[in-house]
């Protein structure tokens, strides 16, 4: 509660709340900066594809949803205040580094919300905060396994009852990669598969979907299944698209799990051998330190693991990937300082989010 005081403070001090008419906020990444903007208007439009919002000159913006940060909505009445110093807090929240403080703002975002929640006759607005409620319990559960059977039910409950929403995506991923690292890979694909399924999702996303389900058939060592999957992906894909190198280490991956040791080695060196994106360099040395990795070679996939921290550590998941199994490769070889550290790493606020912070915080509250 002391956090909704002193955000409503700080509200008042900076003019924050006022009795005039307030417009609809959208914060969302721009594509061609990757900067985070914000906007100004009314939203006028809303699906899975994204929202146009309607400003007061020109015509409407379209924002793509996976763009989309957050939604601040228009609420009149005493219900402003309370509204917007959840917001606050939730704001604050981002910005925490992981650990204590951030719990505890991720807690007093949500305990906001579900105040609000039940004062909002909005359709749009209690969607998002039913959204935001959800997504804070999932960031919880990161930290404390005792909140990941709520954030597993809020965020399936959300997904069956707004599949036109433009929260869904992101809704389906978090949902999606929760399963997975508790190793329901059935029940993600499952997620996955219904999110591809719904009309209006772009063919981006599906795509994105499809990806995911193919490295989740891999988990699952059902080489066959993903094999036709990355290959049905290869035929439908242009020769310039920026996930072709994705789809190549997939192959290799495939034929690493499927006994092919020396075939997806020289695969991946080759692939490394081309003009890749830092990204894509990143998942390929990813991939060939797993090789190692799976054949308890531990000094050749450490090698791997590190090129992707020293040099191609700008892709965030993949960088979260390379330090989980860093620490993995530290404990085998019986380094359990070095093992910490980088897990310390991977703890890190510049990594909060990624599939693998969550899976190694699972697996510390396992």
């Amino acid at each position: 509660m002391r956090y909704l005081l002193r955000a409503g403070a700080l509200l008042v001090v900076f003019g924050l709340v006022t009795t005039a008419g307030r417009a609809d906020t959208v914060r969302y990444h721009d594509p061609g900066s990757k900067d985070e903007v914000k906007v100004e208007g009314t939203v006028a439009e809303e699906g899975p594809a994204g929202i146009a919002i309607k400003r007061s000159i020109g015509p409407a913006q379209k924002i793509p949803a996976t763009a989309i940060v957050d939604v601040e909505y228009t609420v009149s009445g005493d219900l402003k205040r309370d509204y917007l110093q959840a917001i606050l807090v939730d704001h604050g929240a981002e910005a925490a580094a992981v650990g204590a403080q951030r719990t505890s703002q991720l807690r007093e975002a949500r305990k906001g919300y579900q105040a609000v929640l039940p004062q909002v006759s909005l359709p749009p607005v209690k969607r998002q905060l039913r959204f935001r409620i959800a997504w804070l319990t999932a960031q919880l559960a990161e930290s404390d396994p005792a909140e990941l059977p709520a954030a597993l039910q809020q965020l399936k409950s959300f997904k069956a009852a707004n599949p036109e929403s433009w929260q869904i995506t992101a809704c389906c991923r978090m949902l999606g990669e929760l399963q997975s690292a508790r190793g329901e890979y059935q029940a993600a694909e499952k997620t996955y598969e219904d999110l591809e399924a719904i009309r209006g999702v772009p063919a981006d996303v599906k795509q994105d979907c499809s990806l995911r389900i193919a490295e989740l058939l891999l988990q699952q060592h059902k080489i066959t299944n993903a094999r036709a999957r990355v290959n049905d992906l290869l035929q439908a894909m242009s020769a310039n698209d920026p996930k072709l190198p994705r789809l190549k280490i997939m192959l290799a991956e495939c034929q690493a799990a499927d006994g092919q040791f020396d075939a997806a080695v020289k695969a991946l060196q080759d692939i490394l051998q081309q003009p890749l994106s830092k990204s894509a360099k990143a998942h390929a040395y990813n991939i060939l330190g797993d090789c190692y990795y799976n054949k308890e070679r531990w000094q050749e996939a450490l090698w791997n693991y590190l090129y992707v921290d020293v040099v191609y550590h700008q892709n965030r998941e993949e960088h979260a990937r390379a330090l989980y199994y860093l620490s993995k490769v530290f404990e085998k070889l019986g380094d359990k300082k070095r093992a910490g550290q980088y897990k310390d790493r991977l703890n890190s606020k510049a990594l909060a989010g990624t599939e693998y912070q969550r899976r190694l915080a699972l697996e510390k509250n396992s």
